[in-house]
């Protein structure tokens, strides 16, 4: 597996958690479901970067880790229609987009640049405000 339990715990709250993948109702979010989403997000990076890559990575760089969470996080989300946020969505639309880049491109998995990693780890629980949104910007 690319990412863990812990993983996706630093980047959902429990409460949200436990709201995506508490089947049994016992308060604990439960493996089965987490592991699910965790083999589907995998499965989908291995979908994108098989042709350039022997998949499963058995050394996979921590940008493959954020990215195998994030999509683990919009599987979670799909479990339970009109739970899922914009936020959440766009992220893994972005990911998407990335593995698209990466499978097309000449760049190597191992010298993806920083700041890539740097936007995909950042927590998605910010209590700070947005400054720029689409409502925003239309008033130009």
């Amino acid at each position: 597996m690319y990412c863990s339990l812990e993983d996706i715990q630093k980047r959902l709250s429990a409460e949200t958690l436990l709201k995506l993948a508490d089947i049994d109702g016992d308060g604990q979010p439960d493996s089965d479901v987490i592991n699910a989403a965790i083999s589907d997000a995998d499965a989908e990076i291995d979908a994108y970067l098989g042709n350039r890559y022997k998949v499963p990575l058995s050394s996979p760089p921590a940008l493959i880790r954020a990215m195998s969470t994030v999509l683990a996080i919009d599987a979670l989300f799909a479990r339970i229609p009109g739970l899922v946020s914009k936020e959440h969505r766009d992220r893994a639309e972005e990911v998407r987009h990335l593995l698209r880049y990466l499978a097309e491109s000449d760049i190597d998995l191992s010298q993806a640049p920083e700041i890539i990693l740097r936007s995909f780890v950042a927590s998605t629980t910010s209590d700070i405000p947005r400054i720029f949104s689409r409502e925003t910007l239309t008033n130009f």
